[in-house]
């Protein structure tokens, strides 16, 4: 059990430099993990350093995650 309030959303990827739709996230929010996969594809983490946060969604200028699913979790700053 982790000891601070975390989210959790599931959306689809982006290609870099392009938002990806994160319903709850707000800005100041800590990202904390990044999945994603593709159907009959192993699950991989994605290093969340590069992403920013802002209301409603994340992006990264660096990271490509078009044409995957995507779990994202987050602590409430």
């Amino acid at each position: 059990m982790f000891p601070y309030h975390r989210s959790t959303a599931y959306t689809a990827g982006a290609s870099s430099s392009e938002p990806v739709l994160v319903g709850g996230i707000r800005e100041g929010d800590v990202l904390l993990s990044i999945v994603k996969w593709k159907v009959e594809e192993r699950a991989v983490p994605v290093a969340v350093a590069t992403f920013v946060v802002i209301d409603g969604e994340i992006e990264s200028s660096s990271v490509d995650t078009d044409g995957y699913y995507l779990e994202v979790s987050w602590t409430h700053g």
